[in-house]
């Protein structure tokens, strides 16, 4: 048998962990932040589990001597068996007496990575048969994607915690030299009030149409990608060629479509280069879904969050990603989206960036000045947000030179800090935001 041949498993942790759930009543609740019953090798391991999972559900906790009634609630009904598997416990309990408590985090993160390693294995003959099987290749492809998502998913820090272990991480900041700043956008105003895009958070920045969110969007990647963070760019409106085209036009400071028509100034074509080899290495990583579901965002951001593709997500808009089932409250559905973004970017640790947009309210006043209540289908989209970041050109509304050029982005919300608001200039052929106090009169 070839080392190939072997299934990565780790035995003596999935033992240990199940006698330390015996041991400890605490230990079960924290260790279910990590694995799940698919992460253990062996059907026996598993069974247990399962015993466990029973007994806290009836109000109870893993306990030694009440476990061959629980085996028999989840389903074994060999008393040979049940003889077995409670003897073991036994001997697993006393095992890992000796062992220190903090041992079973490490523990259950070694049950779990390997659990995620076996699937990947088994996975491969799940996507070779979508790939023979299926005539139709975007459904063949959509298969393969479910197969690799479902064998990836992985429980990630989520549940309950102690004082005792959010403390520990403080002083582990603090005393690490670690800050509280996050990615940081260029937008001085903004960055001053929030501390940056912050892992764990979801900002939404919702504007109405042609205003300039998927601009400002790419320039906040483009900057945060420039500082070697890893970027993943979720649209459902734009193609990566066009969004490409953006990030182009703004950093050479030139509509790349006049040169690509033959058009342009002299040293257009130069530019141009020079832009693409500026932003030929940043890290920015595409994905065009103009139909998705929520579920379809969650196997993405995993497998995305898995091969560190994406400290920031910016999600391109909000408001067409579906649940993937009938709802029938629109206001309700993308609420839920929200909420579900933000508790990806608390799983994953990464910052969500989701475009949205405003109602027409704002365009029925007489000031334009957008405010939270007219974010569409508001009431969710303000509750899951951490941040709002609202974007307007008044000059869309005005139509008067004196407003040419001008837009702002008001901090609506901010969880965090104070609320601010960023005056910026804009240029519609470059789709380039600068600082106001940078336009040249």
């Amino acid at each position: 048998m070839t080392t190939v041949d072997v299934l990565p498993t780790n035995e003596e942790a999935e033992r240990n962990l199940l006698g330390a759930c015996l041991l400890h009543h605490a230990v079960f609740e924290t260790i279910g932040r990590f694995c799940a019953r698919h992460d253990f090798s062996r059907e026996a391991h598993r069974q247990v589990w399962d015993a466990f999972v029973h007994q806290q559900e009836t109000g109870g906790h893993p306990d030694w001597v009440t476990l061959p009634e629980a085996l028999r609630a989840v389903g074994v009904t060999n008393q040979e068996q049940i003889d077995h598997l409670w003897r073991d416990t036994g001997d697993w309990r006393i095992g890992c007496s000796t062992y220190d408590y903090v041992a079973i985090t490490e523990w259950a993160r070694t049950v779990e990575a390997l659990g995620v390693r076996r699937r990947l294995i088994g996975v491969s003959a799940r996507m070779a048969e979508a790939g023979y099987d299926e005539t139709d290749t975007d459904e063949a492809v959509r298969k393969a994607y479910q197969a690799l998502g479902d064998a990836t998913e992985r429980r990630g820090p989520t549940g309950d915690v102690t004082l005792a272990e959010t403390t520990d991480a403080l002083f582990d900041r603090l005393t690490g030299g670690e800050t509280e700043k996050g990615l940081m956008t260029g937008l001085p105003h903004l960055d001053a009030a929030t501390s940056g895009l912050r892992p764990g958070e979801l900002t939404i920045l919702a504007a109405r149409t042609a205003h300039g969110k998927t601009a400002l969007a790419l320039q906040v990647a483009r900057k945060i990608a420039g500082l070697d963070t890893s970027v993943a760019y979720l649209s459902l409106e734009m193609d990566a060629d066009s969004l490409t085209e953006r990030l182009v036009s703004t950093e050479a400071g030139l509509p790349i479509r006049d040169i690509l028509e033959g058009g342009g100034p002299d040293d257009g074509v130069a530019r141009i280069t020079d832009a693409i080899g500026a932003l030929h290495g940043l890290p920015i990583t595409f994905s065009v879904a103009p139909a998705t579901t929520l579920p379809e965002v969650k196997r993405t951001v995993a497998r995305w969050a898995d091969m560190g593709l994406c400290n920031l997500l910016v999600v391109d808009y909000l408001q067409l990603v579906g649940m993937g089932r009938a709802v029938g409250n629109r206001a309700y559905e993308v609420g839920a989206v929200a909420q579900a973004l933000r508790d990806l970017a608390q799983q994953y640790r990464i910052h969500i960036f989701a475009l949205a947009q405003l109602s027409r309210a704002v365009e029925a006043r007489p000031d334009p000045t957008p405010v939270l209540s007219d974010l569409r289908e508001s009431g969710g989209l303000e509750q899951a947000a951490d941040s709002v970041w609202l974007l307007w050109r008044p000059e869309l509304f005005t139509r008067s030179p004196n407003d040419a050029g001008v837009a702002f982005v008001r901090l609506a919300k901010n969880r965090s800090g104070p609320l601010t608001t960023e005056p910026l200039q804009f240029d519609a052929p470059t789709t380039r935001f600068g600082l106001l106090s940078t336009r040249e009169e």
